[in-house]
């Protein structure tokens, strides 16, 4: 019998059964339909029931390490951090996602760099990462393609609901919250983004959709093996995963602007993805390609960097 596989070449989990209803919709301005129409909806009466530690004064700022509870009836590991000095103030925040493999601390270097501009910042463990990881390892490429499309679910789910959290922190201004998430982080990101209003000018980084084209142009080495094993059904797995195609979403995020960064010579995330994605971005896009692979080195960091300070202190210092 022919096994579909988790097509999306940058998220995989064992199977977790979601409790999402699934109907039909069209997106606006995109010509596909997708059976998703309440995928990311959840009860917005279920409690935070929030477990939180002593906040600690750390280089970055005032970090708090707390869960909240989910959907699924899950804890979401989360870490908070806000200025130094921020009491009585009403400040911007940043919900920070990051990438496949990674952890809730896999981008802390960027924290004092929010900081430090007068962000306060949250960041989680997708599911199956860091405080969530799953015994066996992760299978990027499994014999299941509903586990990486349900851990995706579960992911956005706890990502809006960070942005619950955020507005009950007293420090934080809830019509200024923004998200910055890369590679997988950046395509959670453009679902999250899509189906929360309360999120805005996010930054979508070394994301890209059309899940077909990826699998079948992704350097990522174990979408390689996945191709030399003759018994993948591609058709199911693709059928499968496109309810949560990032491609079906993007054009929601209209008329709220977004950010779109990526590499011009990307394999893994390859180029003809990250444009597909940005093609099918509604007005309000922009666009920064920087020069080099999956993730920016030398003097392109520093210029991804620049344009990320630039792109939040515009939209949100602004409108302070």
């Amino acid at each position: 019998m022919k096994r579909p596989f988790a097509i999306l070449p940058l998220i995989g989990a064992i199977f977790f059964v979601s409790s999402a209803t699934i109907q039909a919709q069209k997106p606006a301005n995109v010509g596909v339909s997708v059976d998703a129409n309440d995928l990311f909806d959840y009860d917005k009466s279920i409690p935070l029931s929030v477990e939180a530690g002593a906040p600690a004064e750390t280089p970055a700022g005032i970090m708090t390490k707390l869960t909240y509870l989910s959907i699924n009836n899950l804890r979401v590991p989360a870490i908070f951090v806000a200025p130094k000095g921020s009491e009585g103030k009403k400040l911007p925040a940043i919900i920070v996602m990051h990438g496949l493999g990674q952890e809730k601390m896999g981008l802390s270097m960027l924290f004092g760099n929010f900081t430090k501009a007068g962000y306060c910042l949250i960041a989680i463990d997708a599911q199956y990462h860091g405080e969530r990881v799953s015994k066996p390892a992760i299978e990027l490429f499994g014999a299941n393609a509903y586990a990486t499309r349900n851990m995706m679910i579960q992911t956005v789910v706890d990502l809006r609901r960070a942005v619950d959290y955020l507005e009950t922190r007293p420090e934080v201004d809830p019509k200024r919250i923004g998200y910055i998430g890369f590679s997988m982080g950046g395509m959670l990101g453009t679902i999250t983004s899509a189906v929360e209003p309360r999120i805005h000018a996010p930054i979508l980084a070394l994301a890209g959709g059309d899940f077909k084209l990826m699998f079948s142009l992704s350097k990522l080495p174990s979408a390689t093996r996945a191709k030399t094993v003759a018994d993948l059904d591609t058709t199911t797995a693709i059928r499968v995963m496109n309810p949560v195609d990032p491609i079906n979403y993007v054009a929601r995020i209209s008329p709220r602007p977004v950010l779109f960064i990526n590499g011009d010579a990307d394999s893994i995330v390859p180029v003809p993805c990250a444009k597909k994605l940005q093609d099918a971005a509604g007005p309000g896009k922009e666009i920064f390609m920087y020069k080099g692979e999956h993730v920016p080195a030398g003097v392109e960091m520093f210029k991804v960097l620049a344009k990320v300070n630039q792109w939040f202190d515009a939209h949100f210092k602004a409108a302070n």
